[in-house]
């Protein structure tokens, strides 16, 4: 309908002495160019909106308020109750509409349960979170006592939140609605009043009215339901940030000193796709909905390959998956010596199959060719033993290129790591889950002194385990490269944000609270105290050492390859500049240089040739000299 009725958009800084002005230019002397003068047809041009209640009504004396549904025939306010005008504009403007394919918003058979809903979060959830403006501005320094008028109000509006959550669980909308004809179902009016809370939340209402408990990107349904909802480009249209953030932060001063010093904050807005997506992407609609996996992660079914026509980075698949066995059902049974390794020190999947080599002891029973940390255009991976750390290849005949071992049995394929059986000359794996599950598993009688058990074996760590191995290879180890090799803005969208999302979360899993740690406990109160004032004791003392507790895991290994890879390489190459580890992930940092202090890990990490191979052979060749880092803590 926008043809057929105008939309004159206020100033969002609202003034003290004429309340909403028709104007481009706030009291701040900020520019909105959305804004526009009035097109009522009133003569002369209204400068404020008052003058348009005047207009209808002399008399008027209630809330100048908006929005406001004007007859510029009658030259009067028809209605300025949102959700009245909403029902108005579903039900009454049906000749006029240009869309007669749209659902009815407001279907007959749901009215009841739509007015009941609608009635309940408009009091407990969009005017609920204006009953903290109050309290927060009346109130900006608080007492004990006082305090209960802004904790009463916030605890009521994060459990009518936590009560939506709930509802969303398992279906797209908050009233399930199938309209005849439509395949999928179509959100109600009872949606878009919740979408116009939920858009301002994390980037107003949570600094500005202290609604700080949770965000609601820490809802996964409300979340998904929000961007669920602005990928239609029509409701998307509606949404102006800048002229949100700007116009509560500089309207704000009206209800007492919330921004004394007229300051908009530079948060960035919330992630929302600027396209077709809903949670059903997520595996939130249908609890059972995941990819099927072959167990490393990696989605193998139909869909999974129509990723790639979106724009979306698609693994291979590892084609060479023979497996060592300690009972001796296969053909490769472990004995010392017998297998040969080669890896590229730059490519993640190759850094942990060095890793867990070196965790276990197995430097003396399986040997390793470093090759060069750059693939050459045509023929991939080469030897380069030239370069500093890097070796010949010294099984194969002097190879120059990894991909001359796979030709051998008549194989296109031309990757590492690559696990090589010398005695019958096979390759016997290029996939590194399974290269390092069998270094851990059915080659136990080939570790070093003291070698860690990588797998669990107790059933519900065991299952905790691969539960932590699933998304940390499907949302950070390759989560960093569909960030960083999507095709489309869409793609690396919805990847940066999946990236993130565990991110933090693993810098989650490693804060649980635990007791002193005893290399803290052996401090010297001198030296106690000046950690504190270097960072918070906390961060030393109230943590689990590695992932499933104080024992290193194959979880650990895993993980450990984007994260040492991050603030290096990941954080400017692959355009994941939300944080760096070092600055803003402590429990992340601290495990990383604490994994890093573990015995062989050192060695089989080689930051300077993953930033040459990363960096080298893209762009202008130009590899960053920053940042300096330190791994030198030891727990």
């Amino acid at each position: 309908m926008q043809d057929a009725i105008t939309v004159d958009y206020v100033n969002p800084e609202l003034t003290l002495e004429h309340g909403w002005i028709f104007s481009p230019t706030g009291k701040s002397g900020i520019d909105y160019p959305s804004c526009t003068r009035e097109r009522s047809g009133l003569e002369p041009q209204a400068e404020y909106l008052y003058q348009l209640y005047q207009k209808g009504n002399s008399e008027f004396t209630g809330t100048i308020s908006v929005p406001v549904l004007w007859d510029k025939k009658k030259q009067t306010v028809v209605n300025n109750d949102s959700g009245q005008i909403m029902e108005m504009l579903n039900s009454e403007f049906d000749e006029i509409s240009q869309d007669s394919s749209c659902p009815d918003l407001f279907p007959k058979e749901l009215q009841a349960e739509l007015t009941e809903l609608n009635d309940h979060m408009a009091d407990s959830i969009n005017t609920g979170v204006y009953n903290l403006t109050v309290a927060v501005a009346v109130r900006h320094t608080f007492t004990n006592d006082q305090n209960e008028e802004y904790e009463t109000p916030c605890n009521k509006l994060f459990d009518e939140l936590d009560k939506l959550e709930k509802r969303l669980d398992g279906q797209r909308y908050l009233i399930p609605y199938h309209p005849e004809g439509r395949a999928t179902p179509c959100p109600t009016l009872a949606d878009y009043r919740l979408f116009t809370t939920l858009i301002r939340f994390d980037v107003v209402y949570y600094p500005l009215f202290k609604t700080n408990l949770r965000h609601i990107r820490d809802y996964p349904n409300l979340q998904g339901f929000m961007e669920d909802l602005y990928s239609d480009p029509a409701i998307a249209s509606t949404v102006d940030f800048a002229q949100i953030k700007k116009g509560y932060w500089m309207s704000m001063n009206l209800h007492g000193p919330l921004n004394p010093k007229d300051r908009i904050p530079l948060n960035s807005e919330p992630f929302l796709p600027k396209g077709p997506f809903h949670r059903r992407a997520l595996g939130l609609l249908e609890h059972s909905g995941k990819p099927a996996t072959n167990g490393t992660g990696k989605d193998v079914t139909a869909a999974g390959r129509d990723e790639k026509s979106k724009g979306a980075f698609v693994r291979k698949e590892s084609q060479h998956r023979n497996w060592i066995k300690a009972d001796g059902s296969t053909s490769f049974t472990p004995e010392a010596g017998r297998y040969h390794l080669y890896v590229a020190n730059g490519c993640p999947w190759c850094h942990r199959t060095a890793l867990t080599r070196a965790l276990l002891g197995m430097q003396d029973s399986v040997s390793m060719d470093v090759l060069f940390y750059s693939r050459d255009p045509d023929r991939g991976w080469q030897f380069k033993p030239e370069a500093p750390g890097c070796t010949p290849d010294t099984v194969n005949g002097g190879m120059h290129f990894i991909r001359e071992l796979y030709e051998k049995e008549n194989s296109g394929e031309k990757t590492v790591p690559v696990l090589f059986d010398k005695k019958t000359k096979t390759i016997v794996s290029n996939e590194s889950a399974d290269i390092i599950r069998m270094f851990a598993t059915e080659c136990q009688g080939m570790h070093g002194p003291g070698a860690p058990d990588l797998i669990p074996q107790q059933p519900q760590q065991l299952q905790q385990l691969e539960d932590i191995n699933d998304w940390v290879y499907t949302d950070l180890a390759n989560g960093a490269y569909k960030a960083g090799f999507a095709s489309s803005q869409l793609a690396y969208e919805a990847a940066y944000k999946q990236f993130f999302v565990a991110l933090d979360r693993a810098e989650a899993l490693l804060a649980k609270n635990k007791a002193l740690n005893s290399s803290v406990l052996g401090l010297g109160l001198a030296s106690l105290y000046k950690m504190f004032l270097v960072k918070t004791l906390r961060t030393f003392m109230l943590y689990d050492r590695f992932l499933l507790g104080d024992s290193v895991s194959e979880a650990d290994v895993r993980l450990f390859p984007p994260i040492f890879r991050f603030d290096h390489i990941y954080y400017l190459r692959f355009l994941l500049d939300r944080a760096m580890i070092s600055e803003s992930y402590p429990n992340l940092q601290r495990w990383m240089m604490d994994f890093y202090s573990l015995p062989g890990v050192a060695e089989a990490s080689n930051i300077d040739h993953c930033k040459k191979g990363y960096f080298g052979r893209h762009g202008n060749n130009i590899v960053p000299l920053g940042p300096q880092l330190s791994y030198s803590f030891k727990h």
